[in-house]
């Protein structure tokens, strides 16, 4: 009965459960929609055939209404309103929003929630075009971090923390640090590459404790699901480093940590640069922000994506400027079946998302096998591993790569354990240099000749992106 009762409280979708309804009910419209119930579909003689590929429930569910159930996005008080807890629920957020035009509104939101004119943003220089524009929308200033360059690749990675650290010394010694809000990084690259957001957030708070932290992670909506992922999430790390905070044993260790650091000179860089910091729990806070592409790595129709937070003055300082920006970037005629979608999709991670994760893991890792093992493929085609997309130095655990001809699959639990920077096993960067091709003329040799799909390439390499709506026979 207990695990009943916990099954029917990750079934429930409110809203998917009252579009439902609503489509149902033998409604007169007398308001805006022609196309709603698919009246002007059935009753044309010319676009019957859209009415044929589409079925008939999505026009019946087509509606502009926000009664009977069905709920204001804008300012949800009911269906919605469940569907958005329950979401926080399942991402470990303190609140969770949907959005229903993609990330790039979900990212100036967030942004312009945050900044405010004459603030100072820290950008990773890989981040998604939307971010720059939210500073711009903002009157904030732009500071932009470099990630470590893997030129034989014609690619970057992701941004060191020692990086990161030199910037805020630089503002600090600048007498601006009091102006840096917000500091944000793509967690994880398009490439694959994750940070340890529970340590960068640590070290960043010692120098800085007012920051805010925005974590873009378009392309890691499912890492939730998967207990080894699960610990390189913003939410996730954000639950561990309050607990951490607020532990007796860990102001004992920051007392500690701070007598040892006595002896060293505070205005040298190399006190901060050359040693792991910790963040004061009489001044820190956790204040952090992520954003997923729900659209682009779980179930969801295109464009739906959702802002998750874990912030504690959220309610105190941020509510009304976050509900304001929502309001400006939100339409009052958002897309139902986006909302609905969001809402099963979250349904569907809670009850098989952990098998779901695991599957695409293990069709990566038995796609770098094939590719290991065929005699004819690995003479032209070579799958990088971690070892070629992460520098020795934030890999002290020595992982090179995931598949070995010779000693098989090689365990991730320690590089994701213990690495500055990792690589999701769900990307696999295949080396084409040898074949004489170039990456975007494999591509179009890809898709024209044998329907395959992918999306990045460089001069000699392609991304192949693993996700869970993969099966066996894709691979």
């Amino acid at each position: 009965l207990s695990v009943l009762k916990g099954i029917h409280a990750r079934y429930e979708t409110p809203f998917f459960d009252a579009l439902r309804r609503y489509s149902q009910k033998p409604t007169g419209m007398f308001h805006a929609l022609p196309i709603s119930r698919g009246r002007t579909i059935t009753k044309s003689h010319w676009i019957r055939d859209m009415g044929e590929f589409y079925g008939e429930n999505i026009f019946l569910a087509e509606t502009s209404a926000t009664t009977g159930g069905l709920d204001s996005l804008n300012q949800p008080t009911g269906s919605l309103k469940y569907a958005q807890e329950f979401a926080a629920r399942a991402f470990g957020a303190r609140h969770s929003f949907f959005v229903t035009n993609g990330t790039s509104t979900a990212n100036k939101i967030v942004m312009q929630a945050l900044v405010r004119p004459t603030d100072i943003v820290m950008l990773a220089h890989d981040c998604h075009k939307s971010h720059p524009y939210g500073v711009i929308l903002s009157g904030a200033y732009p500071i932009y971090l470099d990630g470590y360059p893997l030129r034989e690749l014609s690619r970057y990675g992701g941004v060191p923390l020692r990086v990161t650290k030199q910037a805020l010394l630089r503002l600090k010694k600048a007498s601006k640090l009091e102006r840096l809000r917000v500091l944000l990084l793509t967690n994880l690259t398009f490439d694959g590459i994750t940070y340890d957001p529970l340590r960068v957030m640590e070290e960043v708070l010692a120098i800085a404790p007012h920051i805010t932290f925005v974590w873009d992670e378009a392309w890691f909506a499912y890492g939730r699901f998967s207990p080894v992922l699960r610990r390189r999430t913003a939410m996730e790390a954000s639950r561990r480093l309050e607990e951490r905070l607020a532990s007796p044993a860990y102001a004992e260790e920051h007392a500690a940590w701070q007598s040892e650091r006595a002896e060293l000179d505070p205005d040298d860089d190399a006190t901060w640069l050359d040693h792991r910091l910790m963040p004061d729990p009489a001044k820190a806070s956790v204040r952090v922000y992520a954003t997923h592409s729900t659209h682009k790595t779980l179930t969801s129709l295109r464009q739906g994506s959702m802002i998750h937070v874990f912030d504690q003055d959220f309610d105190r300082r941020v509510a009304e400027p976050f509900h304001d920006a929502y309001m400006t970037h939100t339409s009052t005629s958002p897309n139902y079946q986006i909302l609905a979608s969001l809402d099963v999709g979250r349904r569907q991670v809670e009850l098989e998302g952990h098998a779901f994760v695991a599957q695409s893991i293990e069709l990566a890792m038995s796609l770098r096998e094939r590719i290991k093992e065929d005699a004819l493929t690995s003479r032209y085609f070579e799958v990088l591993g971690p070892g070629a997309m992460v520098p020795d130095a934030y890999r002290p655990s020595g992982l090179e790569t995931y598949y070995d001809q010779t000693t098989g699959f090689a365990p991730i639990e320690p590089a994701w354990a213990q690495d500055e920077l990792v690589l999701d096993p769900t990307r696999v960067t295949v080396h084409i240099g040898r074949t004489g091709m170039d990456g975007d003329t494999m591509k179009h040799l890809l898709m024209e000749r044998f329907d395959i799909h992918i999306n990045k390439t460089s001069r000699n390499s392609l991304l192949f992106l693993v996700h869970v709506g993969m099966t066996r026979g894709t691979i």
